[in-house]
């Protein structure tokens, strides 16, 4: 009888390590879940253009690529590890472009997807882009102020009093005769942007914003180093021009975020001349597009001209959210 046991268990094991040996079937009961995986998820464009590549790790033998924006020509390599985007360059002088490659395994089953970011200065702007997207801040951030800064979940997250300057060689801003954009989204509490930031703290412009999204109001405050510029702006408004801004769209409507915009680009070659816009947004595909500008205000730089200076985001009060830092400037 012992014989016959130990003969049972011998031919149980053959079979568990034969089954463990057998080929991996893609259309049988073992397919695992597609994976895939596209690194880094937003590629830097010069206004002048140029080539950047993002890694593909994918576990599946074909990859649907969508149409890219007209600007950019995105190539897959044959052995899918890698896209390759060439950006043409922008003649826009006013307006940063942005866009967005959709990556969707092809098994027939439960596909998996990925976005493949673009992002793009304006004419013969050099690029500064943060997305927040990571687990690290870039080294070039530096933290000032008391308030708690953290970063994660796809958001960057600075609470009351708390500022970041962006201090990389190629983001010192001078004047005169600069094209500047530079923007961020903005969530909660009154988050915005600082301008010529130096060693002088008269230097500064400083522009926050808050939105009640209950009410679909808000207020903007603006001021340089330490004097007010504008104090509770009610959002929609255009208090210089008196003129009619579309409402705010109900929540459900639009992300949560908020775009403050900082450019002299429409007023050139006034370069003194400057504007803050504020827009909603809206989330859909994998891309954030405008929905609508909801504020606007020119501002003018009276006397010296500011001194060259850092760009950077802070909130004022409360806590905020941040996505998508982008700062283009010729640096002429």
């Amino acid at each position: 009888m012992k014989s016959i046991n130990a003969f049972a268990l011998l031919l149980a094991a053959s079979l568990v390590l034969t089954s463990c040996q057998e080929d991996y079937d893609p259309i049988g009961n073992n397919k695992p879940a597609p994976v895939l995986k596209i690194d880094p998820q937003y590629l830097r464009f010069d206004g002048a253009g140029g080539s950047s590549e993002a890694s593909v790790k994918t576990n599946v033998a074909s990859l649907d690529i969508s149409t890219p924006p007209s600007w950019i020509q995105a190539v897959l390599s044959e052995d899918r590890t890698q896209i390759t985007a060439s950006a043409q360059a922008n003649d826009d002088p006013v307006n940063i472009r942005m866009g967005t490659l959709q990556i969707t395994t092809e098994t027939g089953e439960n596909e998996a997807t990925q976005y493949l970011h673009f992002v793009q200065a304006a004419k013969d702007g050099m690029l500064t882009f943060d997305a927040f997207d990571g687990k690290t801040l870039d080294p070039n951030w530096q933290k000032s102020g008391t308030g708690k800064v953290t970063i994660g979940g796809g958001q960057l997250t600075m609470e009351e009093n708390s500022i970041l300057t962006y201090r990389a060689p190629r983001a010192l801003v001078s004047q005169p005769n600069n094209v500047i954009i530079a923007s961020v989204d903005v969530k909660g509490g009154e988050g915005g942007l600082q301008v010529y930031l130096n060693d002088d703290p008269n230097n500064a412009f400083s522009f926050f914003f808050s939105i009640n999204s209950e009410t679909g109001t808000g207020g903007f405050f603006a001021f340089h180093g330490s004097t007010p510029m504008a104090l509770g702006d009610q959002i929609p408004g255009d208090p210089l021009n008196g003129t009619d801004m579309p409402a705010i769209p109900a929540a459900g409507e639009r992300d949560d975020y908020f775009r403050i915009e900082f450019t002299n680009a429409p007023r050139w070659p006034n370069w003194w001349q400057s504007e803050v816009n504020i827009y909603s947004l809206k989330t859909s595909g994998g891309q954030t597009k405008v929905l609508a500008k909801h504020y606007t205000r020119k501002f003018e730089i009276d006397g010296p001209k500011p001194q060259p200076g850092y760009f950077a985001i802070w909130t004022k009060g409360g806590s905020c959210s941040f996505k998508n830092f982008i700062l283009s400037a010729q640096q002429h």
